[in-house]
């Protein structure tokens, strides 16, 4: 067991991970003396074994396999085959809070599931949000028990564990182009009225769109700079969006009144929590419906529908995968009738049998000029 270090009020200590490298371990903030300390060693040393002995032997034991070993375990797995591992790591800090001295993961049972799903209806959470929660639980065990996972020999304690029963909530999908006029023109704040502007124009997140500086915008160019918001990187690069003639001429009639060009800081959590719901709150006002989201839901349909390429769409909206097109692309009746239309319709076939045709007589063109030109005026001309 390594000396415990001090610097300052922190305590720290070196081990040896899985792979036998030396490292550090900085103790937590709350630890503030060395009997502490010592507890914390031997608590993290205690995991660390366990974890080189699941690397070394692929064998995990029910009986002995450490809460906080299964949450590391746990979240390595999530964060490498789920889209939103942060809903995870909330359902395991919620589970910490409620069940501070859980020492085995086995101690999370059917009976302890349904009570922190209680705790959570006292707290006056929405049916929806304790399902995620339950649904996050019924991961952790199909995760311990899955042959290919953890393959532990138990029964999977949330199996049968029903969900709170939760009446669909009806959305719009995408905005028209009659209530994109009515959003642009009705709302009475002028900064929400901006950044309905920049999610609808630009396929913006909320998040996006109050992060949107007056240097990103260059009006001259019709270019913004868009940062993207769900990535992995410390410092990513911006992604060129083109302006529209709309966008841009009502960018151009704005006054600049703060480095943002909603009017404001709202990059806050709080701040633009507090902004969706008001969003919605006027939509619903307007008669149009939806929610912030559904601006960016509304670019990416009519884009679809508009016939813009499909790689073209993907970069300007920053979707890495060509799946998320069918989640935000929604295409309306009309469309699809007319789109069913051309199925048996020839008119469109003939149109490329007369490009074609022309493209052909123009060649023959060409090859006649090039045989009645003499080669050293040809030569000439290359």
């Amino acid at each position: 067991m390594y000396k415990i270090n001090k610097r300052g009020d922190t305590f720290s200590f070196k081990y040896r991970d899985e792979n036998g490298i030396e490292r550090r371990h900085t103790c937590k903030k709350s630890v503030k003396n060395l009997q502490d300390a010592e507890k914390e060693q031997i608590s993290f040393l205690a995991e660390q074994q366990q974890i080189t002995e699941i690397a070394k032997t692929n064998k995990t034991d029910i009986n002995t396999l450490l809460w906080s070993v299964f949450c590391k375990k746990f979240m390595e797995f999530s964060k490498s085959r789920k889209s939103a591992p942060e809903a995870d790591q909330r359902v395991i800090n919620l589970i910490n809070k409620y069940y501070p001295d859980m020492k085995y993961f086995k101690e999370l049972t059917r009976e302890r599931i349904r009570e922190f799903l209680a705790l959570r209806k006292k707290e006056n959470k929405e049916d929806n949000t304790i399902n995620r929660d339950l649904h996050s639980i019924k991961s952790m065990w199909t995760f311990a028990v899955d042959p290919q996972e953890l393959n532990l020999n138990h029964r999977n304690e949330a199996k049968g564990i029903e969900e709170f029963a939760v009446e669909p909530v009806r959305k719009d999908k995408y905005f028209t182009q009659e209530q994109i006029t009515i959003i642009e023109t009705k709302i009475e704040s002028s900064r929400i009225t901006i950044l309905c502007w920049l999610m609808i124009h630009l396929a913006l997140r909320l998040k996006e769109a109050v992060n949107v500086k007056w240097v990103h915008i260059d009006l001259n160019n019709k270019v913004a700079k868009i940062y993207p918001f769900k990535t992995k990187r410390k410092n990513p690069r911006p992604v060129q969006v083109p302006l529209d003639d709309e966008l841009t001429n009502y960018l151009a009639n704005l006054k600049h009144t703060s480095e943002y060009v909603c009017g404001g800081d709202y990059t806050d959590k709080k701040a633009r929590g507090s902004l969706s719901k008001i969003i919605k709150e006027r939509f619903a006002e307007l008669g149009v419906g939806g929610t912030a989201h559904t601006c960016r839901h509304t670019y990416i349909s009519h884009a679809i529908m508009n016939g813009v390429k499909d790689n073209l769409i993907m970069r300007w909206a920053r979707l890495k995968k060509i799946e998320m097109l069918q989640v935000y692309g929604h295409l309306s009746p009309d469309f699809e009738t007319a789109t069913a239309n051309q199925i048996y319709n020839n008119t469109a076939a003939f149109k490329l049998e007369a490009i074609e045709k022309q493209i052909r007589l123009l060649l023959v063109k060409r090859r006649e000029l090039r045989q009645k030109t003499p080669k050293s005026a040809q030569i000439a001309t290359n």
